[in-house]
């Protein structure tokens, strides 16, 4: 299976939970992302399947925006900071645990309009041996 979903708009990378005395919490900002890199997946595949117990291969593009006098905005979260967050996210949407992600790539393109953040992900079949290391000469 294949899944692809674009999220317009600045990514937010992921952080870590805050404490209020014994409480941890997520701050809202990061929450809603979450929520709209989900609900972006569950509109592309309607919400039909069961989250998948295989391994997947998941690719993300990561654009900023550019800023009111037309620059591109400075990155200023790590790459795999992004890719915490959307694994994260589709947590019971397509994989049981993001433990199961055994292919990533992140990549940093050029800024756009109203940046955004690409996804793709593949699942592969359970019972399929993983691909062969390199061999380094």
């Amino acid at each position: 299976m294949i899944v692809r979903a674009h999220i317009p708009g600045k990514p937010v990378s992921w952080k870590r939970a805050r404490v209020n005395g014994r409480r941890h919490f997520t701050s809202p900002k990061d929450q809603a992302y979450r929520d709209r890199l989900r609900n972006a997946v569950v509109l592309y595949t309607l919400g039909a399947y069961p989250p998948i117990q295989a391994q997947w291969n998941l690719t993300i593009w990561v654009s900023m925006p550019m800023t009111k006098r037309k620059k591109p905005m400075v990155r200023t979260s790590d790459l795999d900071n992004f890719a915490k967050i959307v694994g994260d996210a589709l947590e019971g949407v397509l994989w049981e645990n993001d433990k199961q992600i055994v292919d990533l790539y992140v990549h940093h393109c050029a800024a756009t309009q109203g940046g955004g953040l690409w996804i793709e992900a593949v699942s592969g079949d359970p019972d399929q041996d993983p691909p062969a290391p390199p061999k380094w000469t």
